[in-house]
Order: C-alpha cells, then structure tokens, then sequence
C-alpha cells in the first residue's frame, strides 16, 4: 500500500466512523468507544457503565483502533463494569464485609500509577484490574490523576436462593427443522437434545416479532413491542427505563450477575447492560470464547448464586466470513457462488436449499461446542441446583419457499428448559417468547412489582391457565404493518394498506385479513373465531398506536 492510499483510506474510515451514530456498532459510536472517557447509562459525568479492553494480547489496542481507525472491524474484546470516576487527590476508601474484588481502572492513554493502601502499583489504563480484598480488610486508592473505582463483587456469598445457577443460553436463528420434515435436531444437535430431554420442550412456541431487535426484547422484557418499545433499526433504544428486565431482577436477589457474546443487536447500549456486574463483549463472539469465558466466570464465583446471559450468533450467518473447518468437511462450494439475494435483509431472503445446508452444518458445529457447557453443567451442579433455557428468537425466511414474514420457518420456534421443578415432557401448549421472561420471574421467585406482563406462566410449568391463542407483529419502516394470531388450528393474517413511518405511525384504515387453517393459504370459515382474533389485533394496534402519540407528545 502506497502512501497516498493509506492516508486516503485513514480519511475515509474517519468520515464514515464520524458518521456512525446507532447503538447498533456498539461499544463504537461517533468515532469513540461508548463508555470509555466518560460513562454511559449513567446518574452523572462520573458514575455509570465503563468500557475498557479484555483479554487481548495487544496492551495498546486503542492506539491501533485509532491510528487506523479501525473501530467499526471490532477487533478486540471489551468489558464494560458500573463503575465510578474519581478526581485526582481524590481518595476512595473502603472496609470489605466479605473476600471481594475492587475493580480498578486509569484515565491515561496506557500507563497509570495507582496507590493501594500506599502501595505503588502501575496498571494498564485500557484494562480493569481485579484487585482482591479480604473480610475485615480496610482498602485505601488514590492517585495523581483521574482514576475508576467499579462497582464491588463478592466472591463469596452465602446461598439465599433455590437455584444456584439460572443459565439463559441465547442462540440466534435457531430452529427445529423437523417442523418443516428437513432434518431432526436429535440429529442435528444431539448433544442439546440429550441434556433437554431430561427438561420441557415447547413444541409450539412462537416468536412474538420478525427480527433482534424487536424479539429479543420479548424474552428479556416480558413485554410485547406496545411496552418496550423498540422497532426501529436506525434508532437508539434503552430498555429498562422504568421498569425492570432479567438483569436488575437477579441483581435484586444478590445473584452475581455475568453476560458474554456479541449480538449487535441486543448490546450494552441498548440497556441489556443494566443489573450486570460483569460483561464481556465482542461483536459475534465465536462460540468457544463464549464458553470458555461463562466458565471461567463460574469457576471464580462457585460460591456465589449466578445468573448468567449467553449469546450465540453461529446459526445467523458466518462469523468468520467462512466456515470453520469442521463445517467446511460437510459443504460443497455453492456456498460461494454469487447471489443477488445476499444484499437483502435475513428476514426478507428467498427459499435457498445452500443456506439450509449452511444452517444444519453451522447447527452441528455449534453443538459440538455446547456438549462441554452441558458436560460442565452436570459435573458442577445437581439437577435440583439449577435452571437453564435455551432460546430463540426467530427463524429464517430461506427454509422455505413462503414470502409471508410470520411462516412457520420464520415464527414457530424452539424453547427449552430443564432444572428444578421442570417436568420431563415434550409439551404442545402454545407458548410465546414473552412467556420465558414471566416463567423465569415465577419460578426463581423474582420481584414482579415493577415488570411489564404481556406473558404466561404455562399450566405445563405450574401456570393457572394454558394460552388459547399467540399474537406476532411486525412493525417495520418502510413496510406495512403485519400481525398474525394463531391457535391450534386456525390463523389469522392482519395487514394495513398503509406503511409504517419513521416514528411508528400507521394508518389503520384499510386494512386487510386473511382466515386460514394454521400454516396454510386455505380459507377457512368461522366467523366467530375470525372476529375474536380480529378484534385482539385491533387492540394491539390501538396500543401501539396510543403509545407512539403518547411518546411523541412527551
């Protein structure tokens, strides 16, 4: 590369980060690392959440990030902690009630001299530094310049609830394709199948939206789109603004609470932060890091209660570019000739029996990964000490030849549980994402006093009542709205003529439905189900509707 075209390359990659300003390429935002300088999600100037480089090699990452502006390639770990700045001369103190880590932290470019208890020590001001405190053990920081003093973690805390470990394992796009008579998850993923069989199977549960960003927030929330909000992909979101998510619940109940992946879509920025002492971030973590970090976390805090986040994006697209080795073995190279298609969004791809190939490939690869997490799982705790699920958040358009966004390929999707109290059954009760989030605050007992409560408890799972019906919507600019609300044995497609704009308006007025047997294009006739479900989208609608205006005029 000569030198013209490096400096040219430099400017470019400087104008486009400049330009860059969705939460969406976090932890980078306006040419900055989000949370570096100064905290985000935060009561003030000084105290919120910081970012800081994790587990790198590299000790200077942020001068190569910012030489070559190289932000947007997301090259390199980050953790993110509440912590707090403090002045220079300013002096924290502390007297710990238990063995405890102080994580610490410097303003300065790299080397940043620390006083502990008078002690010199000189830290890496990318990094936070665990330093150790034990019971009874008084702890005194300060320094010339401006330091961070993070949020303290025991290390040990005596048990307070029934589940030692809660474990919410994410994967992206996961689906079970027998749904469609393409393949067997007992064959595809037969390590997942075998330790979920000792648990609860949702055999017909649904996404309650098309894609990250509006879905995830059904499981983590509790609630639909007419409470959390978030629709709109060019936008910035905080959830959890004036309510709780599964972060601040099981940090209310003294869990050490501990997130690890890389989906762009549902990152700290967006508030999944909130609640969490630990986070370790990277944009499509690989699935190995995600373990072995998750592991690593466990092993340090056993005698704490967790609750722990992990997020898996294997099964959405390669992370790498190009499939691992073990993937490449069972693919033939059609993967690689070119397609018009890929310019368009996931959710909108056309039926591709290579992508399906793809998929069952990337789905076997991803499973002989989680068979050590499952492995771990058994060897440390006992079935009575803990509850893991395993979720989703949608399907994909390419399993199947429909162009309609709530097919069953892109809206009937997996849910798995097992540990204390789960049945061993493999139930067909409808279920929706938004009832995970309602289950997890049932049985692990959490404070339901400030949540949103669009979910049910299933009777499978203890719950008073079964659903008789799922509600699913798209609420997607540029598009029409769409809704569908399913039951045993009927559907009903709801669709406006009118788009939905940037601020999340539509018009009602006209509109069109479409009554059929449950995954068919058959009509059917039964006015008196037809009219039910119509008047429950109607009712949705309303709510979304009220709360765009309400937002609007505050």
């Amino acid at each position: 590369m000569n030198l013209f075209n490096f400096i040219f390359k430099k400017f470019y990659r400087l104008l486009r980060l400049n330009k860059t300003t969705e939460f969406a390429n976090f932890p980078f935002y306006k040419n900055d690392l989000i949370g570096y300088s100064k905290p985000f999600l935060g009561n003030d100037s000084n105290e919120g959440f910081f970012t800081r480089y994790y587990q790198e090699t590299e000790a200077n990452c942020r001068e190569i990030n910012d030489f070559y502006h190289l932000h947007s390639s997301h090259l390199f770990k980050n953790e993110i902690l509440k912590a707090r700045k403090y002045k220079s001369k300013e002096i924290y103190q502390t007297t710990s009630d238990d063995e405890e880590f102080i994580p610490i932290s410097g303003t300065t470019e790299l080397r940043q001299d620390i006083y502990i208890n008078e002690d010199l020590l000189e830290i890496n001001s990318q990094r936070f530094h665990y330093i150790k405190a034990k019971k009874n053990q008084k702890t005194t920081i300060k320094s010339d310049l401006d330091f961070i003093i993070g949020d303290k973690i025991k290390i040990n805390e005596k048990s307070k609830n029934e589940h030692k470990l809660v474990l919410l394992i994410f994967v992206d796009g996961l689906y079970d394709l027998e749904n469609l008579g393409i393949g067997k998850l007992t064959e595809l993923m037969p390590n997942t199948s075998n330790f979920f069989k000792k648990g609860t199977f949702f055999n017909k549960n649904y996404a309650n939206a098309e894609w990250t960003l509006a879905s995830f927030p059904n499981i983590f929330t509790g609630g639909y789109t007419q409470s959390h909000g978030l629709f709109h992909p060019r936008k910035n979101y905080e959830i959890g603004k004036n309510y709780d998510t599964l972060g601040t619940l099981f940090k209310k109940k003294d869990y050490m609470t501990f997130q690890v992946g890389g989906g762009w879509r549902m990152n700290p920025a967006y508030g999944y932060i909130k609640g969490f002492d630990r986070t370790i971030f990277k944009k499509e973590m690989d699935c190995k890091d995600v373990i072995s970090e998750f592991i690593e976390n466990n092993k340090t805090f056993a005698r704490r209660d967790q609750f722990s986040w992990l997020n898996f994006n294997e099964l959405h697209h390669f992370l790498k570019q190009t499939p691992s080795i073990i993937s490449a073995r069972n693919l033939s190279y059609d993967f690689l000739k070119k397609n018009i298609d890929d310019n368009k969004k996931s959710l909108f791809k056309n039926y591709d029996p290579v992508k399906i190939e793809v998929l069952k490939s990337e789905m076997k690869r991803l499973d002989f990964y989680l068979s050590s997490l499952y492995d771990y799982i058994e060897q440390n705790y006992s079935e009575n000490e803990y509850l893991i699920n395993l979720v989703t958040d949608h399907g994909h358009a390419f399993l199947d030849n429909s162009n309609y966004v709530f097919s069953k390929s892109r809206n009937h999707i997996p849910w798995f549980l097992r540990g204390r109290n789960i049945p061993h059954l493999k139930s067909n009760e409808l279920t929706e994402n938004v009832d995970i989030f309602k289950t997890l605050v049932e049985n692990c007992k959490l404070d339901n006093s400030n949540i949103l409560s669009d979910g049910n408890v299933p009777k499978d799972l203890g719950g008073s009542k079964e659903r008789d019906h799922v509600f699913a919507q798209s609420i997607y600019p540029g598009q029409k709205y769409k809704a569908v609300i399913k039951d045993k044995k009927y559907e009903l497609r709801f669709e406006t003529q009118d788009i939905v704009k940037d601020d999340g308006k539509f018009e009602l007025e006209p509109y069109s439905v479409k009554f059929t047997l449950l995954d068919s294009n058959k009509d059917e006739i039964n006015d008196n189900i037809k009219e039910k479900f119509i008047r429950i989208c109607l009712n949705h609608i309303s709510d979304w509707l009220n709360k765009v205006n309400y937002e609007k005029k505050n």
